[in-house]
């Protein structure tokens, strides 16, 4: 949320002094590439698991489990969302 409004007082300042817009999209998303979680590339999402999970031989407790721990990060997420709000 502040990432947000930062950017758009950065854009609404550059904008009339003749910034270019793609400029200051290259800049804000720069940031977040250098920031990566290491981890990210070696990690599978969820959803691919999920979509193969017969090819790989999960069974259903173990898919039970990567749901119910889906579902519990999404609770945490949420609740952080709105702390930060």
């Amino acid at each position: 949320m502040k990432k947000t409004a930062l950017f758009l007082v950065a854009l609404g300042v550059a904008i009339p002094l003749g910034g270019s817009t793609q400029a200051l999209l290259a800049q804000e998303e720069a940031p977040a590439a250098a920031g990566q979680d290491p981890l990210f590339r070696t990690l599978f999402p969820p959803e691919l698991i999920m979509q193969h999970r017969r090819t790989i031989g999960l069974n259903d407790e173990q898919r039970d489990a990567i749901s119910r721990l889906i579902s519990d990060l999404q609770g945490r997420v949420l609740g952080l969302q709105w702390e930060l709000a």
